[in-house]
């Protein structure tokens, strides 16, 4: 079990567009102490990320406004951490080093890569 303190402070963008997915994710986070930001199209994602201090993002590969790669983008051009939640989708070629969950994945193990990914 993920220690309920081990993302104290910590924001994260969880960009997912199936509701019962993201509200699992988020509640995982919230319950390791994690404010979390739910969004389901890449343009509000965007938006957020351009807008204020993120700590990490998990991000849903297919979304229906497209892709999440403009985030990927714009989160690794300011430093912040991301992994890729997918049901199916092959990863770009320039993302092969970022860490990818599988749907479906595994809460608990989420939640400890998001904590290694954001630790000091």
């Amino acid at each position: 079990m993920s220690d309920p303190r081990s993302l104290l402070g910590k924001t994260i963008l969880v960009l997912e567009d199936e509701p019962l997915i993201a509200f699992d994710i988020e509640r995982a986070l919230a319950i390791a102490g994690a404010t979390v930001i739910l969004c389901a199209v890449a343009t509000e994602a965007l938006e957020i990320v351009r807008s204020g201090p993120i700590d990490c993002g998990v991000l849903d590969i297919n979304l229906p406004d497209g892709t999440c790669y403009k985030v990927a983008d714009q989160l690794r051009k300011q430093g912040t951490p991301f992994l890729f939640t997918t049901g199916y989708e092959q990863v770009r070629a320039d993302f092969a080093d970022v860490p990818i969950f599988k749907k479906p994945f595994d809460l608990e193990a989420l939640v400890r890569m998001v904590a290694r990914m954001t630790a000091p």
